[in-house]
Formats: C-alpha cells, structure tokens, sequence
C-alpha cells in the first residue's frame, strides 16, 4: 500500500514536470515567431530583389513583390526606391520573407530619392 502511493506520488510529479517543460516549450516558440514578425531595424546593405533577397545588417531576407510592401513617409512606394545604405524598419513573416518596409533614413538619401 505504502509502495503503491509512493509510486503515484513520483508518476503525478512527473506528469506536472512534463507539463511545465510542455508549456515551457511553447512559450519559447511563441517567443520565438514573435521575434519574426515584430518591427527591426537594420541598414540595407545589399538589395537583390531580382535575386529574391535583401541584405540588412548583415542577414539575408526574402524579398517577394507580391509579399513585400515598401513604405516612405507613411505611403506606400515601389520597390526601386530601397538602396544601399539606407535605415529601414522592417518586419519578416515565417518564412523568412520581408513582409514590410519602412525607409526611415538618413534624411539626405530620402531626399536625393524623392529628387529623382
């Protein structure tokens, strides 16, 4: 009798264990989608979208006209516009793909783009 309730006792402890790290788990991957699509900020230091890819601050991005949206002052512009050199807020979505992006600087470059 003592036997047996020790060994519900070590079985419950375990389930609740396994429970926490299940939960611990999805906490993480959670975390970790959200750092996919929350808003960064990087400079462009390569634009490949022929290629399908953006380099900013050293990664590589998916680039894909029908996913990716480029945006100047709030409005939306073509994607001709992105250079290199320019700081950009960005967001990516799972898999990996720029999904937006926001030109933020500097305020010469913008101003030589909307020139031309």
């Amino acid at each position: 009798m003592l036997y047996s309730s020790m060994i519900r006792s070590v079985v419950a402890r375990i389930l609740k264990l396994g429970a926490v790290l299940l939960l611990l788990c999805f906490t993480v991957m959670t975390n970790a989608q959200g750092v996919l699509s929350r808003a960064q900020t990087g400079t462009i230091q390569a634009e490949r979208q022929d290629d399908g890819y953006i380099t900013i601050s050293g990664r590589n991005y998916g680039f894909d006209n029908a996913i990716s949206l480029v945006f100047l002052n709030g409005e939306e512009v073509g994607d001709e516009i992105l250079d290199e050199g320019l700081v950009v807020r960005y967001t990516v979505n799972s898999e990996g793909i720029l999904t937006r992006i926001e030109v933020l600087g500097p305020i010469s470059k913008i101003e030589s783009l909307e020139d031309s």
